[in-house]
């Protein structure tokens, strides 16, 4: 996916710290911090802004707050399979116990985790005004998750990333209806296509 991407624009990839190949960072274990990480390591690297910030699940809630701390370095998102709030928390409280049960026994609670001691903005909290932003959804909840309880957890997903596309006046939703929640590895072409999207808006006249 990175080397489709290179054919636009430049290209960062990187593994924040206690994953991949980079070491923990003992005072990391919020969204802030982890987001204030990032920008350290990007003036580390001379990677100088603008940025068009991509984020998966967790990642996705990191380069919100990324940008929300940094309005003036960002000036473009695409946002997979995330959201604003924790969305075990909002799930939780939408669905039923029983739905719950059916849901987290498949091994999808809340589809990611999140750090020790995340303190999350929510979605009122946060102004992207008009930089060019891309949401996407996956189509499949799950296997295995009854299709009724997938439904409402979808239902409930959906309503998320709504927020998520309010966040800016300049929003694009996009469905990877044949892709579960691993959508920049099962599907990456749709990734490409959303990172494409931003960058052309950004650099169209």
């Amino acid at each position: 996916m990175q080397l489709e991407v290179a054919e636009c624009t430049r290209v960062c990839v990187y593994d924040r710290s206690g994953t991949g190949n980079s070491s923990a960072t003992p005072k990391l274990g919020t969204i802030q911090a982890i987001a204030e990480e990032l920008h350290t390591l990007l003036a580390a690297a001379d990677v100088d802004p603008p940025y068009v910030l991509v984020g998966h699940s967790l990642g996705g809630m990191i380069v919100l707050q990324f940008a929300t701390a940094y309005p003036g370095e960002t000036v473009g998102m695409v946002m997979v399979d995330t959201s604003a709030v924790d969305p075990r928390d909002r799930l939780q409280a939408e669905l039923t116990p029983e739905e719950w049960r059916q849901y987290g026994a498949q091994g999808h609670e809340g589809d990611f985790s999140l750090p020790e001691g995340s303190d999350l903005l929510g979605a009122g909290a946060v102004n992207l005004a008009d930089i060019p932003l891309v949401v996407l959804t996956a189509g499949i909840v799950g296997t295995g998750v009854p299709a009724d309880v997938a439904a409402r957890v979808q239902e409930i997903r959906l309503d998320m990333h709504r927020e998520l596309l309010d966040l800016s006046t300049d929003s694009t939703h996009m469905i990877a209806e044949n892709s579960d929640h691993a959508i920049p590895t099962k599907h990456p072409e749709i990734v490409v296509d959303a990172i494409s999207q931003v960058v052309e808006t950004i650099r169209s006249p």
